[in-house]
């Protein structure tokens, strides 16, 4: 997920340049969660739920249908299965220099 600091209850009311910043560096992160867990791609999905504090969710996935039903596609993954996910991950952000 990518969280602006600044409360807004919608992504379109966050300041430009704010909004700029968000999406710029959700884009750099999905780059970095696709070569990392090797997908084909990673989407940018902003869901309208009521919260009061907008964000966008990263959402790795092979299959485009995974958006229209996320239950098909829910896959548990092992203690060690994630930490090797987070490890690939921290490995590219540090060549990243981020």
């Amino acid at each position: 997920m990518v969280i602006p600091k600044l409360q807004v209850s919608k992504l379109y009311e966050l300041p430009a340049k704010l909004r700029q910043v968000v999406f710029g560096f959700a884009t750099n992160a999905a780059a970095t969660l696709e070569k990392a867990l090797g997908v084909k791609a990673v989407a940018l999905v902003a869901f309208g739920s009521g919260l009061p504090h907008a964000h966008l969710h990263l959402v790795p996935h092979d299959d485009p249908d995974v958006l229209k039903h996320p239950d098909r596609y829910i896959r548990h993954k092992t203690d060690g299965e994630l930490a090797e996910d987070a490890r690939r991950l921290a490995e590219r952000v540090t060549l990243a220099g981020v």
